[in-house]
């Protein structure tokens, strides 16, 4: 493979995200420059290729991932929730296709609403129980 060297307008492009995006994945440890000429980060094309192989299928967990929209319908939130659940950590995805963050239906389980029963809602209201 080449040896070129990529600046950051490069690497974006390529991978399609703002240069926050891939500042913040510098922070992150997920994608960090390889060398650094003057103090501008530089990136190599066998890092982007390793950074950007699809999940093989044993990397996968169990389960068909759910994308944002799926996830958002299980869950009866909306798109900005999600993303304030991520941000804040309170749901990470299970992994990434690409770009695109998938959920598993056994993350979700935590945070899908029970039903309760009808006598436990009249004791929670503080009316007697008649039994």
């Amino acid at each position: 493979m080449d040896n070129k060297l990529l600046t950051i307008k490069e690497v974006t492009a390529i991978l399609r995200v703002h240069r926050w995006t891939l500042r913040q994945w510098h922070k992150e440890g997920k994608l960090v420059p390889e060398f650094y000429i003057s103090r501008f980060p530089r990136y190599s094309l066998a890092q982007l290729s390793n950074f950007i192989k699809p999940a093989q299928p044993q990397d996968r967990p169990a389960g068909e991932g759910l994308t944002v929209d799926e996830t958002c319908k299980v869950l009866g939130i909306s798109r900005t929730a999600l993303h304030h659940w991520r941000y804040k950590g309170k749901l990470k995805p299970a992994f990434y296709e690409g770009n695109s963050p998938r959920f598993t239906m056994e993350q979700l389980k935590e945070f899908i609403p029970q039903p309760k029963h009808h006598k436990e809602k009249l004791n929670e209201k503080g009316s007697e129980n008649t039994d």
